[in-house]
C-alpha cells in the first residue's frame, strides 16, 4: 500500500529537520535481512531545500517512488494549510477574520492546533503558537536597525496568548478572541 503520512508526523519531521535532524535523516540504518539501497529526492518545500532519503529493499523501487510522491505531497499540503508566508493558507485566512469570529478548521490544521495546545500546556506557556505579532517585530532586525520600540513591543505582546481564543475539538471550531488572530 502507498505510504500515508499524518500532519502530526510531517510537522514533527519538519521540526526535527529544522533543529538539525536532517543529518540524522541522511544516514538511515541498513536493513539487516535483505539487500537494500538508498534513494534520495530533493525539492524546495516551504522555501527550504528538503531532502528525503529512503532505504529501499531490492525490488521495491516502484513503492519508493510512491513514497517520495506521498511525502512531498503531504509537505505541500501542510504548507497550504499552515504557512506563515502564503496569503492563501488556512492560517492566513484565520488571521484575516475579525475578533470573535468562529471557523471550522481543516482536520490537519486542527490536529496541529491540538498538538500546539498540548505543548503549550506542558511547557507552562513557554511555547505559544500565537507569538506571531512579536516575531514579526524581530523577523528582520538582524538586517535592519533599530530594534522595536518598547511601546511597539508592548502592543504586539498584548496580542499574544492562547487564553484569548477558544477551541472545540469535537467540532474543530476555533473562536477567536476579541482582538482576532495575527
Amino acid at each position: 500500500p502507498p505510504a500515508t503520512f499524518t500532519p502530526i508526523a510531517v510537522t514533527a519531521l519538519l521540526l526535527l529537520a529544522g533543529a538539525g535532524g536532517a543529518a540524522w535523516c541522511d544516514e538511515p540504518a541498513p536493513l539487516s535481512s535483505a539487500e537494500s539501497g538508498t534513494q534520495a529526492r530533493e525539492r524546495t518545500v516551504m522555501a527550504t531545500q528538503c531532502r528525503i532519503t529512503l532505504v529501499v529493499p531490492a525490488g521495491q523501487e516502484e513503492n519508493a517512488e510512491r513514497g517520495f510522491a506521498a511525502a512531498f505531497a503531504t509537505m505541500e499540503r501542510v504548507n497550504e494549510l499552515l504557512s506563515d508566508y502564503r496569503d492563501d493558507s488556512e492560517v492566513a485566512r484565520i488571521r484575516g477574520l475579525n475578533g470573535g469570529s468562529s471557523v471550522t478548521l481543516d482536520r490537519w490544521t486542527a490536529d496541529n492546533l491540538e498538538v500546539s495546545l498540548l505543548v503549550h500546556e506542558r511547557t507552562a506557556g513557554a511555547f505559544d503558537p500565537t507569538i506571531r505579532p512579536v516575531l514579526k517585530l524581530y523577523r528582520y532586525t538582524r538586517r535592519e536597525e533599530p530594534l522595536p520600540a518598547p511601546e511597539e513591543l508592548a502592543r504586539a505582546r498584548a496580542r499574544v496568548g492562547l487564553q484569548a481564543h477558544r477551541y472545540d475539538p469535537a467540532t474543530r471550531t476555533l473562536t477567536l478572541g476579541p482582538l482576532g488572530a495575527d
